[in-house]
């Protein structure tokens, strides 16, 4: 007995072939983000602060806890904290508009 055989079963239970899908049945689900204008995809789920940072528009924050508002703007129409908000997990598009309203 070799020192290859020692190794010859070690791996007899793996599977090889194709690797299904983990976790993920249909894939992420994307949403059409408007952020100023400017459109970009993001995935349902994903902070908006991310989502904004990788789009290259800049946010300014100071807490980061959504107490103080710095980063407050309007997520389809309604007043929201940039730092604290989700990309809506159920919709086709949200709309941000971070400049002073």
């Amino acid at each position: 007995m070799g020192f290859g055989d020692a190794f010859k079963n070690a791996f007899s239970n793996e599977e090889f072939g194709a690797k299904q899908n983990a976790g993920l049945k249909n894939g992420p689900k994307y949403v059409d983000v408007i952020i100023d204008g400017k459109k970009v995809q993001a995935v349902a789920g994903q902070r908006l602060s991310q989502v904004c940072a990788s789009a290259g528009v800049k946010i300014s924050y100071n807490c980061q806890k959504g107490d103080c508002g710095t980063c407050e703007a309007l997520g389809d129409g309604k007043k929201i904290r940039v730092c604290q908000t989700i990309v809506p997990l159920n919709a086709k598009s949200f709309t941000v508009k971070t400049k002073k309203y």
